[in-house]
């Protein structure tokens, strides 16, 4: 055989592995012929508070108002993020078909050295501009997710309420 015969079967066979080692890996990343991505697979993920934290969500005097209390935060916290998410009933001036809307508030508490408690209130279910509040008519439970951040870095909670 000659050294140009060689060369050709050298490069036949290379393309051939080449294209057996892409069509497998593609191949594990589809299904039913479409493209799958593992968008989240190097999200950071953020550890949870330990059992001892307290966390209440109540229902304030003031109508249309919740308050957020928390006692036992993990030693060195300073700050706390809280996200309310909720679903509402449609008002007349919302601008779709849904009976059930989708909605949230953000709130924060700032903790003082030392401390392991705050209590944030006045938090509405609902928009306000110009002194008129519109309060949420809220529709089965509300979920309510928290980041502490402090000396130790970040800590998670999350639980759902029903008020």
């Amino acid at each position: 055989m000659n050294k140009q015969k060689k060369i050709i079967i050298g490069v036949v066979g290379a393309l051939v592995i080449v294209f057996g080692i892409w069509f497998a890996t593609n191949a594990n990343n589809s299904k039913d012929g479409q493209r799958t991505e593992n968008v989240l697979e190097n999200e950071p993920t953020i550890a949870p508070v330990d059992s001892s934290v307290i966390v209440k969500l109540e229902e304030a005097t003031r109508r249309g108002e919740v308050e957020i209390t928390v006692e036992k935060a993990p030693e060195g916290t300073k700050k706390a993020e809280m996200e309310l998410t909720y679903n509402r009933e449609k008002r007349p001036e919302d601008e779709t078909d849904s009976e059930i809307i989708p909605d949230g508030v953000l709130a924060g508490c700032e903790f003082k050295s030392g401390t392991r408690s705050c209590v944030k209130t006045g938090i509405t279910l609902g928009t306000c501009s110009s002194g008129v509040c519109r309060y949420h008519t809220v529709v089965g439970s509300v979920k309510l997710s928290i980041i502490f951040s402090g000396s130790y870095g970040e800590r998670s909670f999350e639980k759902e309420y029903k008020l």
